[in-house]
């Protein structure tokens, strides 16, 4: 088991000499919060390089905030913008450890995301990283990894906050409420965060603290070294590289799938008329057609959009809209009431495909 610290400017000068005669095998430095890069990223990384640490990097996410994005698909942009800005600051940086996103909210600050949302999000900026050759891991308190995210669907490992005594031996997790969450998900998590009140001066710091982590992988496991799992259902997928002149109707046809198939195993995609070549696109293990008559949509029946569907007042629905799942309200003569983006709407059930 590794002692791993996290540190980030407010942590101001370190002396990682120091922190190595503390048995220290690596830090997980931040590289960023929102996209702009910590101050002390590029010196920390340097000196803790020089004195043969290992340098994981973590990027403070604001794309959930409220004050940046109302929606799934206003997150979905802010979170691509923040990846991107995230994986320009690492790069030629030899990150050898874990490249994990920070999720959390600061004092005073909302999210209006639901948890599948939140997840889907998640999912997405994580496989950016994975695909910049990043090893990529999620970091939030273990309260929020329930309480505002679908844990079951994340894809990549964890790294789980909870301070707890002096973190037990680090070998098992608390009997506790939170301690038996962890204990249910213990195959997913690299890293615990035990402890924010680590003795700063201890470990060559100027801060008064610095956070505390038992890691239970090889910290310097090098970059791309983790392939998501996989499940028993439409997310056990293989993965293809978009080519040129591909569209996803024609990589539906060439794996023997339907589009409305493809488009849920892809959450990631805002806009399925606009992909691009290199994209990895999932591809679902397991595809079956969903019934398309409409005399079978009735209230209580979980349907998704088709692409191009308009609305009652022929408004276009917004293309994200088409990867999600709705559960119908009310039926209305040919037309079912779905809340699509917070507001009932009504739309054909002629455009509707159920799924469950």
């Amino acid at each position: 088991m590794n002692k791993i610290l996290d540190i980030s400017k407010h942590q101001g000068n370190i002396n990682f000499s120091k922190m190595k005669e503390q048995g220290i095998n690596g830090v997980m430095c931040r590289c960023a919060y929102s996209s702009s890069q910590d101050t002390m990223f590029e010196t920390y990384i340097k000196d803790a390089q020089t004195c043969g640490i290992a340098v994981g990097a973590y990027a403070f996410c604001t794309w959930h905030y409220s004050s940046v994005s109302v929606n799934k698909a206003t997150a979905m942009l802010a979170a691509q913008s923040q990846s991107n800005k995230v994986i320009s600051i690492l790069k030629e940086k030899n990150i050898t450890g874990p490249v994990a996103i920070d999720l959390e909210l600061e004092s005073g600050a909302k999210t209006v995301l639901s948890k599948e949302d939140m997840t889907c999000v998640a999912n997405m900026y994580l496989e950016k990283l994975k695909d910049a050759g990043y090893t990529p891991m999620l970091y939030c308190s273990i309260s929020w990894l329930f309480d505002k995210m679908v844990c079951k669907d994340i894809k990549y490992p964890l790294w789980v906050a909870y301070y707890h005594s002096d973190g037990l031996l680090g070998n098992e997790f608390p009997k506790t409420k939170y301690g038996d969450l962890m204990n249910s998900i213990k195959d997913k998590i690299w890293m615990w965060q035990y402890s924010s009140n680590g003795d700063g001066k201890k470990f060559g710091a100027s801060s008064q603290r610095i956070d505390l982590n038992h890691c239970y992988i090889n910290f310097n496991v090098g970059t791309n070294n983790y392939t998501p799992p996989k499940n028993n259902d439409l997310n056990a997928n293989n993965i293809y590289t978009v080519v040129k002149g591909d569209t996803l109707s024609s990589i539906a046809r060439k794996h023997n799938t339907t589009l409305l198939n493809l488009i849920s195993a892809n959450p990631q995609i805002i806009n399925p008329n606009l992909i691009y070549s290199g994209q990895k696109i999932n591809i679902p293990s397991h595809c079956s057609k969903p019934t398309t008559t409409s005399e079978n949509i009735s209230i209580g029946s979980v349907v998704r959009v088709r692409p191009g569907a308009k609305t009652f007042d022929g408004k276009s629905i917004a293309s994200f809209v088409f990867s999600n799942t709705y559960t119908v309200d009310q039926i209305k003569g040919d037309r079912a009431v779905l809340d699509l983006t917070g507001i009932c709407t009504p739309v054909n059930t002629a455009d509707l495909i159920r799924v469950g």
